[in-house]
């Protein structure tokens, strides 16, 4: 007689989990192995409580199959079975496990002894029956999504369904057997037979979307706990019961094996996490798993993985009944991202206790490789737990965030211990310790975090900005080496015309970047991260706090719905020094600080936010010259700058795959950079010979080499270094010129915009009064102060600096703009990828993606100081006019102009440049009469 697993002395599942609907009784004769009986029974035979099954007296092994699949080619050969052997080399295709099928299960009862008049003995006890473990071929798994974005539903939502891919397409019978779980627990040992038939291969794919398969989706923002709606969830959702093939192979930490849990979204990328048991990690869902997941809808996917024998809850990890659980033992991450890692203990006290770095060493101070992990400093560390003294089970978080220093790449561990006790340290203190393994990736420079200030023009490696296209609301980060022990971030409190009040808009936070791959030569989308306030540090997204290494998210609430750009700021407060007293940082409205050196002035960089790309003023007729206040800009000079430099469309297209570093520029068939960190193409004011006047020249160089050598791909007539006019080449020929107007062989900007004037254009624009200066578009759209006279360091002494002379040009000596900042702009390019250094004849150029012609550089902002308007222009540097090569790229933006410059009489070479003038941009911003023949920048203005 044999118990049926419908009876309620058995596990309770969800109706079809249990039930049988068929079961076929094999039964091998211990001996010979030889298969004595091979009986199916179906439907009416099953419906009592226990089944008799004929058989004669003997010593058997039974092995029970339940709910086998209904298909002709499985029946047959288990029909088949001869010898205990044949069942090794059979399997259950992949299309026999769904949710909506009889799950198929195996149990096996080994030397069970038949005696007369229905009496059996197994393991030397004498029964009338024999009790079953049917053990499912399946694992089932129930999940449950949350976000802080609200996805929508089946109709109006980004969230389309859910994916399991990487499933084999067979389970054969004996990754079940055994079929008993070792001792009480649920967990079942490896499998003790081989399987003789062809390898499992990995192949299938389950998708599940709301349109087709509704009913195993339940969108419910009730699914949030309280707790959870506070830290900033809105939207939940449960997937139940999907039944799927168990997954067994020998190698448990296998990921090339692991079941892939992907989360569909559309028009975005979809994130996926490997199924796993987060202890080993083991990758195997064998049969008889269930597993509970909560998911973060993040990328990668941040998974809580519950692991359960189907409905009861086991923690293997327990140590005389302390636990501590962790969501993820191992971690990958560069020095752009971070790692949050979730955790859970009965224990009253959980903290890190040290690491060990690269070498194996162990350390407690962890802040030398990671930031603010340590337990002290409360006001600021980047992890938590609380502990819930009714419910006894504390949970906590680590941000995992590599600190300050060099090059750090390598493997560590981090050591979290739980203990019993309130006092860390005791005599038979009962703690456990999990150690969380690390691996850190880091490519390129790291930057100390150094302000542009009035002293030097090309000092600047903070951020000074960031930059949005009107749909984007994505994360920008903002970092930097910082050895002081204090800084923070605050969005202002403060109306900005036009533009509204940053806070409504602005969001900042302390949680790191989960793109995977960011900091790297293939960094993610930043749109697929948008930005949240770190809820476990209770953050409103109004401020953040740190010490040491500058680590922060910039993102925003919404997308901008009006026609021009909006503009904020978000304010970076430091202090150089230690404070006094770590446990008392200082408050928002000090503007001291106590340091253990005495008091210290708490500085402010203004980090400017731009969410638009349509084209845009910066300054009007409001705003006086600064350095002359009696002169007005004049309005008609004012002109609306697009965000963007230019290249052409075969630049952004092959932006590696070229033979050559320039391209000829038809008519003026040119285009915008991506992004406003991209310095694009560099062109010519124009060459004497017209064929060349209209080439767009790579700034990367075809190799390394380039950068130290004459490029060879470009002609020599193009830069032999004679760029003698016989004629002034007006942009606007005036009135008797016999020449035409430059402008119709020179433009290259994009129809509907033009290049901006330095000045006149029918005549030389000496620009040696102030009168003439505000006539730029230049100066008088972007200067605060308008720099007066000419830049050039090699006008020759013969012109005297006096404008009233007959050859005078007034020379201007660079120095500080107050509405400039010079460093780097996080928009979504420049901020995700390493900054890498290179060798130049006139000193190292640094950047991003300088193989290619993506080329992006730190550069000049100009901003309104009333509006908080800003522009941001990269230092592309040039190339030289008599060679070529790459100069000064990430230290200076050359731009062109339409003007031409000062001229004077070269007292070597006996004639007469025709200089245009260029704007050189640096931290100490002016403009230069030099020769056509640079290769530099253009940044256009709509032609109104």
């Amino acid at each position: 007689m044999i118990r049926s697993l419908n009876t309620p002395d058995h596990i309770a599942g969800d109706g079809i989990d249990n039930a049988i609907k068929s079961l076929r009784i094999l039964a091998f004769d211990v001996q010979s192995g030889t298969c004595m009986s091979n009986t199916l029974y179906a439907d009416a035979a099953l419906t009592g409580t226990t089944l008799s099954h004929p058989i004669l007296q003997g010593k058997y092994h039974f092995v029970f199959l339940t709910n086998e699949p209904p298909l002709t080619a499985v029946k047959a050969r288990l029909n088949a079975i001869a010898k205990y052997d044949d069942i090794k080399g059979i399997d259950y295709p992949a299309i026999s496990f769904d949710s909506d099928s009889y799950i198929p299960m195996i149990a096996q009862n080994k030397n069970v002894e038949v005696l007369a008049d229905g009496n059996i003995v197994v393991e030397n006890s004498n029964r009338t029956v024999l009790d079953l473990k049917l053990r499912r071929l399946a694992a089932r798994v129930d999940v449950v999504l949350k976000s802080t974005v609200d996805l929508g539903d089946a109709s109006t939502g980004t969230f389309k369904g859910v994916t399991f891919s990487n499933l084999p397409d067979k389970v054969p019978l004996v990754w079940g057997l055994p079929s008993s779980p070792m001792g009480s627990s649920w967990v079942y040992a490896e499998p003790d037979l081989n399987y003789t038939e062809t390898a499992v291969t990995r192949n299938t794919v389950r998708k599940f979307t709301l349109a087709n398969d509704g009913s195993y989706f339940n969108i419910d923002p009730s699914l949030l706990s309280q707790e959870e709606i506070n830290n900033g969830l809105v939207w939940a959702a449960s997937v139940s019961r999907v039944i799927i093939p168990a997954c067994y192979f020998s190698e448990e930490d296998s990921e090339s094996d692991a079941i892939i849990f992907t989360v569909n979204l559309v028009d975005r990328y979809s994130p996926s996490c490997l199924l796993k048991i987060l202890s080993d990690p083991d990758y195997r869902l064998p049969a008889n798993t269930r597993l509970d997941l909560t998911g973060i809808i993040k990328d990668p996917l941040e998974m809580n993985i519950t692991v359960k024998g189907w409905d009861e809850v086991k923690n293997d990890w327990e140590t005389e009944q302390l636990y501590l659980n962790v969501s993820q033992s191992e971690v990958n991450i560069t020095d752009f991202n971070g790692a949050r890692v979730t955790f859970e203990s009965n224990a009253k006290v959980v903290r890190v206790s040290g690491m060990y770095d690269t070498s194996g060493t162990f350390k407690e101070y962890v802040a030398d490789g990671f930031n603010q992990l340590q337990w002290g400093e409360d006001w600021n560390k980047k992890w938590n737990y609380t502990y819930d003294a009714v419910a006894k089970v504390g949970k906590g978080y680590l941000d995992i965030i590599v600190n300050n220093g060099a090059q750090t790449t390598g493997t560590y561990h981090i050591v979290l211990k739980a203990t019993r006790k309130e006092s860390w340290e005791g005599v038979n203190t009962l703690s456990l310790s999990r150690s969380i393994k690390v691996n850190v990736v880091q490519e390129g420079k790291r930057y100390g975090f150094e302000p542009s200030t009035a002293a030097s023009a090309y000092v600047g490696s903070s951020y000074i900005g960031a930059f949005y296209r009107n749909k984007e609301v994505g994360e920008r980060i903002i970092q930097n080496t910082f050895w002081g022990s204090w800084w923070e971030a605050t969005v202002p409190n403060v109306d900005i015309p036009d533009s509204g009040n940053p806070k409504d808009w602005i969001r900042v936070s302390s949680t790191p970047s989960f793109d995977p791959t960011v900091g790297t030569s293939n960094p993610g989308e930043a749109e697929y991260y948008p930005v949240a306030p770190n809820y476990y540090r209770n953050e409103t997204g109004l401020k953040v706090t740190g010490t040491h290494r500058i680590y922060f998210r910039v993102g925003l609430t919404s997308a901008n719905q009006g026609s021009s750009p909006r503009y904020g700021y978000v304010n970076l407060r430091y202090i150089t020094g230690t404070l006094a007293n770590m446990a008392s940082p200082p408050g928002e409205s000090d503007t001291y600080a106590t340091t253990t050196n005495g008091p210290e002035e708490i500085k402010t960089l203004r980090i400017y936010v731009r969410q638009g790309e349509a084209d845009d003023y910066v300054l009007d007729t409001s705003i006086d010259v600064a350095n002359n206040t009696s002169v007005s800009r004049d309005a008609a000079a004012i002109c609306r700058f697009s965000p963007f430099n230019i290249t052409v469309q075969d630049m952004l297209t092959y932006y590696t795959d070229r033979t050559e570093n320039f391209v000829q520029v038809v008519d003026r068939g040119t285009t915008f950079v991506k992004y406003p960190s991209q310095a694009g193409a560099l062109f010519q004011w124009g060459v004497p010979t017209e064929k060349y006047r209209k080439y767009a020249y790579y700034i990367r160089g075809l190799d390394d080499n380039e950068f130290l050598n004459i490029d060879p791909t470009i002609p020599n007539e193009v830069w032999g270094g004679n760029h003698k006019y016989d004629y002034d080449p007006f942009w606007i020929a005036p009135a008797g010129h016999e020449y035409p107007s430059f402008e119709a062989y020179g433009e290259v900007c994009p129809p509907g915009y033009r290049r901006p004037n330095n000045g006149v254009l029918s005549a030389l624009a000496k620009n040696n009064t102030i009168q003439e200066v505000v006539k730029s578009e230049y100066m008088a759209s972007l200067f605060r102060e308008i720099p007066v006279g000419d830049s050039h360091q090699y006008i020759p002494s013969t012109y005297p600096n006096d404008a009233n002379a007959p050859n005078g040009i007034v020379r201007y000596v660079p120095k500080a703009v107050s509405n400039v900042q010079y460093g780097f702009y996080a928009d979504g390019f420049f901020d995700r990828y390493p900054i890498h250094e290179k060798a130049l004849p006139d000193g190292n150029v640094d950047g991003i993606c300088l193989d290619d012609t993506r080329a992006a550089f730190r550069g000049t902002l100009f901003f309104n100081p009333v509006t908080y308007a800003s522009i941001f222009f990269p230092a592309g540097g040039r190339r030289a006019a008599t060679s070529g090569r790459l100069q000064y790229n990430g230290g200076t933006g050359f731009y062109l102009t339409s003007s031409l410059g000062n001229q004077w009489i070269d007292p070597d070479a006996n004639y007469s440049f025709r200089n245009v003038w260029q704007m050189e941009l640096s931290n100490f911003p002016g403009a230069l009469s030099a020769v056509p023949g640079f290769g530099v920048s253009l940044r256009c203005v709509v032609d109104e």
